[in-house]
């Protein structure tokens, strides 16, 4: 079966704790595809005050909210995430 043909591009994750803004991690994946069928994990602490934005070049931030996307994390709680990121026009 043909695989489709997919780019690659860099994509950077920054994971804000909005009450201690200290507390952030950012992530830079090289090589995340634009496939929708993409996935990876992210391991974080649990934190109700966890922001989410994800850049990458070409693309507008996402979400566009400048804030980003609250995730409320609880103790062994996983969420799962759908990137929608839009191409930047001149």
């Amino acid at each position: 079966m043909d695989q489709p043909d997919v780019q690659s591009v860099p994509i950077t994750l920054d994971l804000v704790v909005r009450s201690q803004p200290k507390l952030r991690n950012t992530m830079v994946l090289t090589s995340i595809g634009t496939d929708p069928r993409d996935s990876f994990t992210a391991l974080l602490p649990p934190n109700e005050d966890v922001f989410l934005r994800v850049m990458s070049p070409g693309y507008r931030h996402w979400p566009e909210d400048e804030r980003g996307m609250l995730l409320n994390l609880r103790a062994g709680e996983t969420k799962d995430v759908t990137l929608s990121l839009t191409t930047v026009t001149p």
